[in-house]
C-alpha cells in the first residue's frame, strides 16, 4: 500500500530523479540493487566504509528480506518525505482511498483500489484495516491513516546510519 500512496502523492520530477540514481546504482540492469552494487555506489560517491555502511542501509531497506533491493524499497527508502508528508498530500492520499467520500476508508474500498476485480477473502482486507483503526470500528479515519503514513514512511532502523 505504502509504494501505491508514494507513487501516487511524489511529484513527477522526483521520480524521475530517484529512477535515475537507481538506475546509476544498478550497474548490472537487473532492476535489483544487490548489496555489493550499493557498497560501490556509496563508495564512489562518499567513501569511506562502504560495505559496512551498505549492510546498515541494506537491513533497513530490503523490506522483504530477499537479499536485493527493488525499485519501491528503494523509493520508499529514499524519497524527501518531508515533501511527501504534508497535510495535503496525505489528505490527497486518504482521498483516493474513501471513495465514497465518507470520511473513512473501509476494507472494501482499500479492496477495490489495490486490487480492482480480484476476488480475495474479505477477512484479509479486514485485518489490514484492523492493524491501523486504533478506535476499533472497523474503518480507517484521517487521523489513523496519516499516523500510519508517518510511521511507515519514517520509520528507521537505529543501527542504520543517520539521513542527515
Amino acid at each position: 500500500m505504502i509504494i501505491f500512496i508514494v507513487g501516487q502523492l511524489a511529484s513527477k520530477e522526483d521520480m524521475l530523479e530517484l529512477q535515475k540514481a537507481f538506475k546509476v546504482l544498478d550497474t548490472n540492469n537487473d532492476g535489483m540493487l544487490s548489496e555489493a552494487e550499493l557498497a560501490d555506489g556509496y563508495e564512489h560517491k562518499y567513501g569511506g566504509d562502504a560495505k559496512k555502511i551498505a549492510k546498515q542501509i541494506f537491513k533497513r531497506i530490503d523490506m522483504d528480506m530477499s537479499g536485493y533491493i527493488d525499485y519501491s524499497e528503494f523509493v520508499v527508502a529514499t524519497i524527501n518525505k518531508k515533501k511527501l508528508l504534508t497535510e495535503v498530500k496525505l489528505k490527497q492520499a486518504f482521498n483516493l482511498f474513501d471513495k465514497d467520500g465518507g470520511g473513512s476508508i473501509t476494507p472494501d474500498e482499500i479492496k477495490n483500489i489495490l486490487f480492482p476485480g480480484q476476488n480475495f477473502d474479505d477477512e484479509v482486507w479486514e485485518k489490514v484495516v484492523a492493524e491501523v483503526d486504533e478506535d476499533g470500528n472497523g474503518h480507517i479515519d484521517f487521523d489513523e491513516f496519516s499516523r500510519m503514513m508517518r510511521s511507515m514512511v519514517t520509520s528507521k532502523d537505529p543501527e542504520a546510519p543517520d539521513d542527515g
